[in-house]
């Protein structure tokens, strides 16, 4: 049976992005527009990892001919890489052409886009340091740990607030995984597993047992018999123990997975 999307190719948005300065090893900083559509993923798959992205807009490799330009990677990739020269290029052929340049950037720091005031339509998409963490698509599940200074921040919480935040996000990365096993390879599987660990570890001994619990039952979801077996012995035995010493219990036997 064919499979087959219905969108009305007039509503779509056709964009423009450098693909000459595209480079595979730095996709992890690829817009996400451009994400969703240069890859070589079946219809099927770009629709169930990036949604309605990918029946909104279409690449339009001719600047002149696009209804917009997105900056080709998110702004801290230039700033990180020494490579706003680059960004500046893009700038350059977008305003040339008359065209809205659009910019995502993440992270804690702020975009500060040096060249914000030349170009009149500029529109920057950033998101806000708080207490979230981001999580990529899959089947490459990431978060990264922030690290700017300000209040209300993940880095500048307390170490308990850390690790429940964390915590959240491997469980959410975990069910993901769960729900589209064909698509996720052994390593990564592995990966999560071992972090849904220490994490549990971790929330044991911050005295966090009934959130430690949660995570080793995310874990006897897994078709894995010697974690499974063991995380069912960890919560078979949780209500004689404190939340610290079950925590030394997965410290112990954390070689072994």
């Amino acid at each position: 049976m064919s499979f087959t999307y219905p969108c009305d190719e007039a509503l779509k948005i056709n964009f423009f992005s450098n693909y000459s300065h595209y480079r595979l090893e730095d996709r992890y900083n690829l817009n996400n527009i451009a994400k969703s559509l240069w890859n070589n993923s079946s219809a099927e798959e770009r629709h169930r990892i990036y949604g309605d992205w990918v029946d909104l807009f279409t690449y339009e490799p001719n600047l002149a001919q696009a209804n917009i330009c997105i900056l080709t990677y998110h702004w801290p990739y230039y700033v990180n890489h020494n490579k706003v020269a680059q960004a500046w290029e893009e700038v350059h052929a977008a305003r040339a052409h008359g065209k809205p340049l659009v910019i995502l950037s993440g992270g804690d720091h702020p975009a500060n886009l040096p060249f914000q005031d030349i170009l009149e339509n500029v529109i920057l998409f950033e998101s806000a340091g708080c207490l979230g963490i981001l999580i990529e698509h899959l089947p490459e599940p990431l978060c990264y740990f922030r690290v700017d200074h300000g209040e209300n921040r993940l880095s500048e919480s307390d170490r308990k607030t850390q690790v429940i935040y964390r915590a959240n996000a491997v469980v959410a990365m975990n069910r993901e995984i769960i729900k589209n096993q064909a698509v996720i390879d052994e390593v990564t599987k592995n990966r999560i597993l071992k972090i849904l660990y220490y994490q549990a570890m971790h929330l044991f001994y911050l005295d966090e047992k009934k959130r430690a619990l949660e995570l080793l039952s995310e874990i006897q979801k897994t078709s894995y018999e010697k974690i499974t077996v063991f995380s069912g012995f960890v919560n078979l035995f949780s209500p004689f123990l404190r939340s610290r010493s079950l925590g030394h219990v997965l410290y112990k036997f954390r070689k072994y997975f």
